[in-house]
């Protein structure tokens, strides 16, 4: 995981990590792209997306987030009110310029390849490690505003889905 203590969130477990803070909980959950998506796309299996959630606990929930014995709920990244997928910095071309796959999958930028042998992996970290330092912590932030994100859920019913993709 990345910078994640200090930068907000307390407790992480295997891929994924929370922050509990006044009113909402954040989520960092790091997927691999899996078996299937690998198949249909040619991407390595163990390709990785970083998805970043916040969950309001003043908002209605169609379920409750599950709890630990003390009553700390532990929200899936798919169950917060407000996502974003965090974006890798730099060109992959290099490893997708030969797979045999549609141009929009080799232009993917919310996915880090890995390639199957796990040669890039300490780069793969680093920017994921980055780009959470240099743009997540500041929407995780931004985005817990009680008041801000009260009219926001109410001008779109609750639900609120937002990406994160700078490009530089």
């Amino acid at each position: 995981m990345p910078s994640l203590k200090g930068n907000g969130f307390n407790k992480t477990k295997g891929r994924t990590a929370w922050g509990w803070h006044d009113d909402c909980i954040w989520v960092f959950n790091i997927k691999a792209v899996g078996h299937c998506h690998s198949i249909i796309t040619n991407w390595p299996s163990a390709s990785l997306t970083v998805n970043l959630g916040i969950f309001y606990t003043y908002l209605t929930h169609i379920k409750e987030a599950k709890k630990d014995e003390r009553g700390l709920m532990y929200p899936k990244e798919y169950e917060c009110n407000r996502r974003a997928k965090l974006t890798c910095s730099y060109d992959q071309f290099k490893y997708t310029e030969h797979v045999k796959c549609n141009s929009s999958e080799k232009k993917r930028r919310d996915i880090w390849w890995i390639q199957p042998d796990g040669s890039n992996i300490s780069e793969v970290i680093n920017d994921i490690n980055n780009r959470y330092l240099e743009y997540a912590v500041k929407w995780f932030w931004e985005k817990s505003n009680k008041d801000l994100m009260l009219q926001e859920a109410e001008r779109l019913n609750g639900y609120i889905i937002e990406k994160i993709d700078i490009v530089k």
